[in-house]
């Protein structure tokens, strides 16, 4: 059969065993691995929450013990100036301290909306491919050409990197002919030749190239038993537009190929 693009070549869906459904669902990795990423980042911020007030009433504490000293030192009841000093370094310790916390906290928390925005990607793809699962879809042809080999039945099921089926392109619709190569003298580009096909029908093609290396016969026309046989190769081309329509219906069949001049050159070849 004939397609164009565009057309509908057939139906199909995904299956997933019950098991590997409900994996899906769940998202189990990496959105999991998200989720949990999340909830430990979420505790070091709550422990360094805790950590900067207990870092906060402390310089309150010692803020309020720098006073007490200075007003004992100026009221000459203490004069021991050493330990003013002592708490001025605690309270320069605490407040180095206070503000790392606070940079902690903030890339902590850049990182937690992170993790948030890369779970919701994960989750609509993760619901997107559940979605998938069991639903019929279109596969359109994308080509033009004729449609070969079909490879599955209806309701079959297959992998994803199994062909359900091969189009064929037919713009460039030609035959590999395979012929001796002492018969080279007798062949030049532009020859006519005859072409048979397998219901006897015969039609005319025109050599358009040919190779001068020789390349193995295919194994159907090997003869068992006998070293590996190797020909010229001819590419012919059907003759006219005409020609073509005859071609088409014999797409990827053995025809036989020759060519009137002296006598009948006989070509093993393939359509």
């Amino acid at each position: 059969d004939t397609v164009n693009r565009g057309d509908t070549l057939f139906y199909y869906r995904f299956e997933a065993p019950e098991q590997q459904l409900s994996a899906l669902l769940q998202a189990k990795d990496p959105v999991d691995w998200l989720i949990r990423d999340k909830l430990n980042t979420k505790k070091q911020i709550a422990l360094k929450k805790v950590e900067r007030n207990r870092t906060e009433k402390e310089i309150a504490f010692k803020d309020r013990e720098l006073a007490h000293q200075r007003d004992l030192i100026v009221l000459g009841v203490d004069e021991i100036e050493s330990r003013l000093t002592y708490i001025q370094e605690d309270l320069i310790r605490l407040r180095s301290k206070q503000e790392a916390l606070a940079k902690e906290i903030f890339f902590l928390r850049q990182h937690l909306k992170e993790l948030e925005n890369q779970e919701e990607v994960l989750q609509n793809i993760e619901v997107k491919k559940a979605e998938e699962i069991n639903t019929i879809l279109p596969y359109v042809a994308n080509i033009n050409g004729i449609i070969g080999q079909i490879n599955l039945s209806d309701n079959e099921v297959c992998y994803k990197q199994q062909d359900v089926l091969a189009i064929h392109q037919l713009n460039s619709l030609s035959i590999k002919a395979f012929f001796d190569p002492f018969d080279v003298p007798k062949i030049e580009r532009g020859d006519e030749v005859w072409v048979e096909f397998p219901d006897g029908m015969k039609s005319k093609g025109l050599i358009k190239n040919f190779y001068v290396s020789t390349y193995a016969v295919p194994p159907e026309f090997q003869k068992k038993y006998e070293p590996t046989e190797r020909n010229i190769v001819a590419e012919v081309i059907p003759l006219n537009e005409f020609e073509v329509d005859k071609w088409q219906r014999f797409y990827k069949m053995s025809v036989e190929v020759s060519k009137n001049r002296y006598d009948f050159i006989w070509l093993n070849n393939r359509l």
